[in-house]
């Protein structure tokens, strides 16, 4: 069975698993493409520009879908070539709704794109907290 990846940036200090989404996608733009707009309901509002870098004169990573005229809080791309998923998480999940959004959002995925492995970008500051240990998503399913 072959091995298909889901990498999912949380949103948390310095917005640093933003970036590194948007560096992957973006470095790569010619190799992905947009799959979806995803249900918002468990993270803050967003709604901007089509996400593209300067001196590209269209948004390529919109290309497959040329309806699109808006970026959402939640979209997935994907590489074939890579067997790579990337979902860009543009807002936090709303407090108390973590386990709402892992249920009803990043699950479904899962089972709908049959992902066998989810990485999840994370980073901390100084004054965070919280640090969440790393587990296994078939653990937290079940």
């Amino acid at each position: 069975m072959s091995k298909t990846t889901l990498v999912i940036p949380l949103v948390s200090t310095g917005n640093v698993p933003q970036l590194a989404v948007d560096l992957i996608l973006h470095s790569l733009s010619d190799e992905f493409k947009f799959i979806e707009s995803l249900d918002s309901t468990f993270v803050h509002p967003f709604v901007g520009p089509l996400d593209y870098v300067c001196n590209q004169l269209k948004p390529v990573l919109f290309q497959s879908s040329p309806q699109k005229r808006y970026s959402t809080a939640l979209e997935m791309f994907y590489n074939e070539e890579r067997s790579l998923y990337v979902l860009q998480q543009r807002t936090p999940v709303i407090q108390g709704y973590m386990n709402n959004f892992i249920k009803e959002i990043v699950v479904p995925l899962v089972e709908k794109y049959k992902i066998t492995e989810v990485v999840i970008l994370d980073s901390f500051g100084v004054l965070d907290e919280d640090v969440m240990s790393v587990a296994s998503l078939s653990s937290r399913i079940n």
